[in-house]
């Protein structure tokens, strides 16, 4: 099943809405933060001129132990079990260490909670290698007069690429 994911993702890639504007880490096989300001501003705009719903989240990964950011295998872990269960419209970004912005395309406020929720509760319910993850997580919805720093902003993220 995450092969399909994978082929989705760079099928989406190559779309021209987004073409030269998504880098793809190949190893996490998620979209990496350099570009996810394009895609966030973009959907702005359509959220705008369409009137659709548009969504994010932003998790951040520690053990549950010790409450530090997971090592790079367990988050490559993490990020394959992200990938597997978020819809297919969904946009996951690597942001930084043991940490990632999901872009909810058409998706309310009240349904990225739900969404949030279920994902938090996926991964933490796994064992990844005798070590427990704990996600925590924010989540903003688009106001009409967002900006792409003020909607990643409200999400936690406040380094924009």
């Amino acid at each position: 099943m995450l092969g399909k994911k994978v082929f989705f993702i760079k099928e989406f890639s190559k779309l021209d809405r987004v073409k030269g504007k998504v880098d793809f880490d190949e190893f996490l096989t998620i979209y990496t933060k350099e570009k996810l300001n394009a895609i966030v501003n973009d959907e702005i705009h359509n959220d705008r001129n369409e009137e659709k719903n548009l969504s994010g989240v932003h998790f951040v990964a520690t053990f549950k132990e010790n409450k530090e950011i997971v090592d790079h295998s367990t988050l490559s872990r993490v990020a394959e079990r992200l990938n597997y269960e978020i819809r297919d419209t969904d946009i996951l970004v690597e942001w930084d260490d043991g940490e990632f912005v999901i872009l909810l395309l058409e998706c309310t406020i009240e349904s990225a909670q739900k969404i949030a929720f279920l994902l938090k509760s996926i991964v933490e319910s796994k064992d990844y290698d005798g070590k427990f993850v704990e996600l925590n997580y924010t989540i903003t919805g688009h106001h009409e007069d967002d900006t792409v720093e003020s909607f990643l902003s409200r999400i936690g993220v406040t380094e924009i690429a």
